[in-house]
């Protein structure tokens, strides 16, 4: 049986986690990201953010590493790296890795 999230050690450790969080730093990074994106040939990968950089919006849109991979794909060109775009749990891991 798991605890609901929030409590005990898993509240503290996600509030640590949370209190390093800069959002304008978040928003810095992500504008460099779309930057180099549409510099290369991965335009379609480049994520509209909305002007909200907090933690859960940014984490939303980060987590399945597409825009990682296209950020690479421009900056290290001669290892292009293949983009999985299903969503399921493996291959969102195998973007990120």
């Amino acid at each position: 049986m798991s605890r609901p999230k929030g409590f005990g050690l898993t509240r503290e450790l996600e509030n640590k986690k949370r209190s390093g969080y800069d959002e304008a730093l978040a928003e810095k990074a992500c504008n460099w990201f779309n930057a180099v994106c549409k510099q290369g040939d991965d335009s379609k990968f480049v994520v509209d953010f909305q002007g909200d950089y907090s933690w859960d919006s940014t984490h939303t849109k980060l987590k399945d590493g597409k825009l990682l991979i296209a950020v690479s794909n421009v900056v290290v060109p001669d290892k292009k790296k293949k983009i999985q775009t299903l969503n399921s749990p493996f291959k969102l891991m195998e973007n990120i890795g």
